[in-house]
Order: C-alpha cells, then sequence, then structure tokens
C-alpha cells in the first residue's frame, strides 16, 4: 500500500481537539472544540430533515440558532411520509419543536448573493450573506454550510466576513489562501 502525501498548503500548521456533532453519517461534523465552546450563534446553511448538529450543538453552547434551508417545510415532510419515509412524520414534529421561532430559527431561504442567476427560485426566496451579516450582533459566528455544491457562491461573502468567525486558524487560512 503507498503512502499518500498532501502538498503542504494543505497539511494542518497545528493541532486541535475536534468534537463530533450530528449523527454519525451526513449530518455529522467534526469541528475544533474551541471554537464550538466560544461561539454564541450558529448560522446552518443546509438542513433537510437532519438536524442533529444543530441539536447538539445548541445543547452544549446555547447559541443562537438561524437555519436556512428552502426545501424543508410541512409539504417536504408529507411528501417523504407518502413517498414511505415513515419516521418523517416523527421529525416532522421533532422540527417543529426544535425551532422554536426564538433562539433557534428556520428560515425557508435560499443562500445565495444578490443578482444570482436561478430560474427556480423567485427573488423573495434567496437570502443574502450580505443582508444577514449587514450588522452582526455578534463577532463570535459559527458557520455550518451543507448546501449542495452552492458553498462556492457564498465563497467570497464568507472571507469578507472570516473577522466574526470564531472558527481560529481556519479563519486566518482562508483569508490568506482564499483571496
Amino acid at each position: 500500500m503507498s503512502k499518500i502525501v498532501l502538498p503542504k498548503f494543505l497539511c494542518p500548521k497545528h493541532e486541535t481537539d475536534l468534537v463530533r456533532l450530528g449523527k454519525k453519517n451526513d449530518g455529522g461534523y467534526a469541528i475544533p472544540k474551541k471554537s464550538f465552546e466560544n461561539s454564541d450563534f450558529l448560522y446552518s446553511f443546509g438542513l433537510n430533515d437532519d438536524f442533529s448538529f444543530e441539536e447538539q450543538f445548541y445543547a452544549n453552547s446555547k447559541s443562537k440558532i438561524i437555519c436556512y434551508d428552502h426545501a424543508v417545510s410541512y409539504k417536504f415532510f408529507i411528501k417523504n411520509f407518502l413517498l414511505g419515509d415513515f419516521k418523517s412524520f416523527i421529525k416532522f414534529f421533532n422540527h417543529i419543536r426544535f425551532f422554536n421561532g426564538n433562539d433557534k430559527i428556520h428560515k425557508k431561504k435560499y443562500i445565495a448573493p444578490v443578482g444570482t442567476y436561478n430560474t427556480y427560485f423567485k427573488k423573495d426566496d434567496i437570502e443574502d450573506l450580505n443582508l444577514i451579516l449587514q450588522n452582526p450582533s455578534s463577532k463570535n459566528l459559527f458557520f455550518k454550510i451543507d448546501i449542495e455544491g452552492s458553498e462556492y457562491r457564498i465563497f467570497d461573502q464568507l472571507i469578507k466576513y472570516s473577522q466574526y468567525m470564531k472558527i481560529g486558524d481556519f479563519a486566518k487560512i482562508i483569508g490568506k489562501y482564499g483571496k
């Protein structure tokens, strides 16, 4: 078996304690423990029917959470139920229970820069990161982004707001190599 050697710029410069939040499959992520502990606000882009990451993030940090996913609604859960996912009925009520509208909010919006061309969405269905972070109430933000390839559409905006992120060296690395 041959050994894989990463290019030097991809090799970690520092050790960090990672903690896993969310399910063990898709929907769970290993994140720096320090970043998670120091955050007081989570923006989550991409939800589907698995919000185990957000649940564990909230349980351990009590951070305010705002999730954006245009596709998740009561119709989404009904459709899944009719297609044979009989657990979707329970998932729907868990979704309602968790997203209480106060400190845990789910907005049915698509994240994309203003002016993004997409025939599927109306203008009112799109939320721009520049508008969300126009006057950030915190400098301790954490972003969970899983929007099926559309992450790249907001990459420049994330770099622009990296000073508000509590993700340690990652924000510095993106700022250095992302431009």
